[in-house]
């Protein structure tokens, strides 16, 4: 266990795995959360272990936090401008854009051979 995760009680814990879950049929669903006795403040965990924000920077020493912040400091400056670009020219919708050229013309050309093979009336 993390130290960032020590005083955050079973019942915040158990509600952060469900909603973080990668399997959509297994993750929390709205109806859940609803129900979720740690969000309505039902559960007798919740009146005595209340969901700690991250202390991360309180209990980091001062040295751990100034070191972290210059290198993040450095590898923007690396980094010289650095700008977001398009999504439409962004690796993901290359990658759709290719697989969706590459789906028509397989099923143009399984198309076209079935129309080829038909027999002559």
């Amino acid at each position: 266990m993390t130290i960032t995760w020590k005083n955050v009680s079973q019942a915040a814990k158990d509600l952060v795995k469900g909603l973080l879950t990668v399997d959509p049929s297994k993750r929390l669903t709205i109806k859940d959360l609803s129900r979720n006795a740690w969000l309505r403040g039902s559960s007798m965990s919740t009146m005595h272990d209340h969901l700690v924000t991250p202390n991360v920077l309180c209990q980091a020493s001062r040295s751990l936090i100034v070191r972290a912040v210059n290198v993040t400091m450095r590898a923007f400056q690396k980094a010289g401008q650095f700008q977001l670009s398009s999504v439409i020219d962004g690796l993901l919708a290359r990658r759709r854009y290719t697989k969706r050229s590459t789906d028509s013309c397989s099923s143009t050309s399984s198309s076209a051979t079935t129309t080829t093979n038909l027999p002559d009336i």
